[in-house]
């Protein structure tokens, strides 16, 4: 049976609240593997999941762990063989392959596969799978047979492989640290270039061009080996841009690209080197992390998306189901019920920042210091006030004051010490802000900071309900203010357990809750304190970086393994093992009035976590509905399978078609072009995805249709 879902209405916004319990919002933008089967292009991502890419239709689908299968958002290696089956390398949780839409599994617990993270793979002629394994060495996967090749059971001379090749004899070619290998007919020959001409380092890519030559870029430079003899490439000997190498690929006429560790790209013909830049390219960023050759087509994968050059035209491709420039999340703020706000970290290196975003329905903003008057990227704290104000911390950038409209800096020049903000909170007109060095006070106008308190990094401020300031020192346990005098409670003081406080809240009944770095979570009263640690608690871990109260009185807690909840007696823990926890290292909590538990990580993104199923608001453009010129239905419905959306389009039009998980988060766009009149029917591989609720937005210039979708499996 048919069952049809027929909704018309003004889309100012629409409340989710059904069974899916995880969502993952990410930055898909780091992208560590591209692989093309006829029109579909497959994209690999360390952070954001797996992108999959219709290139005629612009269907685009996200897979995360929150929203299918997927057990790791960190895919690390993508390879296909010609018969189209696809394979997945992930950073810690093994292989995944692809097969006509099936998907098989291979990790330590159900194979021999080793337990560490897979570096890169490579098919050869007889479509074996090899896999290079950073400490476990070689695996090769024909059919149901596995082989392992390690220090132990052959003569591999390393189980930390970085690249692997296969040539045109079949051979096989690994890169490791100062080692060349090449294993041929259970022959193991071993090359260390770098003894005589001064290149080696770690192998990090291996490519082999249309005459047989093999080209090994490594962190001393680019080398040679025409089956014959070595030929190094360094900045001393060439014009080569920098001796690092890290990325490669040999188009169609034998140019070499290369990729460089200092963000820099070049092409080499074998007689000229070729700068690529802002002159000859349009290429975001030219630190280029993978690449792929079809035919005309170079596709790049950067830190900032995928781009396919055609060599008339450079097109941008979305690899985020955000608009998350990083993943490593330091802070969460919450303006209204429906705008939120993130400062983010760079996903190269935690410690280079993204900048901040704002989301507020549906709509990203993205504010960093190329697009506003941010001083800085790196931002540490965020907090806003009771009128709007938006209060950011900054390394190396003091403090800005943002009312949407305008911005203000408060740095250096009112004093040395406001520089690296690492907190701030907000009392009625008052703004809290702890310093690397000290505690500042922004009151009327005027800053004053104080000479009598604790000192040191102040790493986090809460006020109680009597209005007491409560502030945690790095290195100097907790201090409280009442607005006359300061209350030190210390480690050497013999007042409290530990020192090195990282981060505090206050509970109902105004106890203290103080998480550390090193000596897990204390409960104090003034009086008395209760240490909670990994010796006598289930507390994951003794690191704790974010405390967080929920509607019912239930502390969160974010840690270096795992995310924890605990309701003064019981515990539950979260990890990336247990749950759809993109990784354990939880950095920021924050919690909604719908009880949505909005997660910040070190890497993940943001997990939005709520028992019994997520609450979100997601708005839409305002389209004005008017007249009636399509309808549709889709079946079966609930499915397990393939869902089929079927509709008709009374006149030409162009058509949008998309699919929204329970947060709103478009998943996929499946129809996204100009239809003339008639009627389409449109299949959706439901099977893809975790058992919940999912919705399909039909649009045209003109009206909106929405209809819900039950998977269930």
């Amino acid at each position: 049976m048919k069952i049809k879902f027929f909704i018309l209405f003004f889309l100012p916004s629409i409340l989710f609240a059904q069974a899916q319990e995880w969502v993952n919002i990410t930055c898909g933008n780091y992208i560590h593997g591209i692989c093309k089967y006829k029109n579909i292009i497959w994209v690999g991502t360390m952070g954001g999941g797996l992108i999959k890419i219709d290139t005629i239709t612009s269907e685009t689908i996200f897979y995360n762990k929150a929203n299918s299968i997927l057990p790791d958002n960190f895919i690390s290696s993508l390879v296909m063989d010609p018969s189209g089956i696809l394979y997945i390398g992930t950073h810690s949780k093994g292989l995944i392959i692809i097969k006509d839409n099936n998907w098989k599994f291979y990790n330590s617990t159900n194979s021999i596969l080793p337990n560490y993270s897979i570096n890169d793979m490579a098919i050869d002629k007889k479509d074996t799978l090899w896999i290079a394994f950073m400490g476990g060495g070689l695996v090769s996967i024909k059919d149901t047979t596995i082989k392992t090749y390690n220090r132990t059971n052959s003569l591999i001379p390393s189980n930390n492989l970085f690249s692997i090749a296969v040539d045109n004899d079949n051979s096989i070619w690994l890169g490791t640290t100062q080692k060349i290998i090449n294993f041929t007919k259970d022959q193991w020959n071993i090359y260390e270039p770098g003894d005589y001409l001064g290149v080696g380092g770690i192998i990090y890519d291996i490519v082999i061009d249309s005459l047989g030559n093999k080209w090994f870029g490594s962190d001393f430079g680019l080398i040679k080996y025409d089956n014959t003899k070595f030929t190094g490439y360094t900045v001393y000997n060439s014009e080569i841009l920098n001796s690092e190498v890290r990325r490669m690929i040999v188009d169609k006429d034998n140019n070499k690209w290369l990729s460089f560790i200092n963000g820099k790209l070049q092409k080499f013909t074998d007689s000229t080197w070729i700068t690529i830049d802002s002159t000859n390219s349009k290429l975001p960023t030219y630190e280029v992390i993978s690449f792929m050759v079809d035919s005309n087509i170079i596709w790049f994968g950067t830190y900032k998306g995928l781009i396919k050059f055609d060599k008339d035209n450079w097109i941008y491709y979305n690899t985020s189901n955000s608009g998350l420039t990083g993943n490593y999340i330091n802070a969460i703020c919450f303006e209204n019920d429906s705008t939120r706000w993130f400062s983010m970290s760079h996903p190269l290196d935690e410690w280079f920042g993204a900048g901040i975003a704002k989301l507020s329905g549906n709509k990203w903003e993205i504010f960093d210091k190329d697009n506003s008057q941010l001083p800085t990227n790196s931002v540490l704290s965020l907090a806003i006030d009771k009128h709007g104000n938006k209060w950011i911390g900054m390394y190396e950038g003091g403090i800005a004051k943002f009312n949407n409209n305008n911005w203000q800096i408060f740095d250096t020049t009112i004093s040395i010490l406001l520089e690296n903000v690492y907190s701030i909170a907000d009392e009625v007109d008052d703004i809290w802000v702890g310093t690397q060095f000290t505690t500042f006070l922004y009151k009327d106008n005027n800053w004053k900071f104080f000479t009598d308190d604790p000192g040191g990094t102040v790493c986090s401020i809460a006020i109680d309900s009597s209005g007491n300031k409560w502030f945690c020192y790095l290195s100097f346990g907790i201090a409280k203010y009442d607005g006359e005098k300061w209350e030190h409670y210390s480690k050497s003081g013999l007042k409290f357990p530990f020192d090195d406080a990282w981060r505090l809240t206050i509970d109902n009944d105004n106890n203290i809750w103080a998480g550390s770095i090193f000596h897990g979570l204390t409960k104090f009263n003034e009086q008395n304190y209760i240490v909670y640690d990994t010796n006598n608690s289930e507390i994951p871990d003794n690191r704790i970086y974010a405390l967080c109260f929920d509607n019912y009185n239930n502390l969160w807690i974010g840690t270096r393994n795992g995310l924890a909840k605990f309701d003064g007696i019981n515990w539950t823990i979260y990890n990336e093992t247990n749950s759809k926890l993109p990784v354990n290292e939880v950095t920021a909590i924050a919690i909604d009035k719908y009880d949505n538990k909005w997660i910040g990580t070190a890497g993940g993104g943001i997990a939005v976590y709520r028992e019994g199923g997520v609450i979100l608001d997601v708005e839409d453009s305002p389209d004005t509905l008017l007249n009636q010129n399509y309808s549709s239905i889709i079946y079966p419905n609930p499915v397990n399978n393939t869902a089929t959306i079927e509709y008709n389009i009374n006149s030409q039009s162009r058509v949008s078609l998309k699919i929204f998980d329970i947060s709103g988060t478009e998943i996929s766009t499946l129809v996204n072009k100009i239809q003339s009149q008639g009627s389409y029917k449109i299949p959706f591989e439901a099977n893809l995805y975790n058992s919940g609720v999912y919705y399909y937005q039909l649009k045209t210039i003109n009206r909106i249709e929405i209809g819900k979708m039950i998977i269930i499996k």
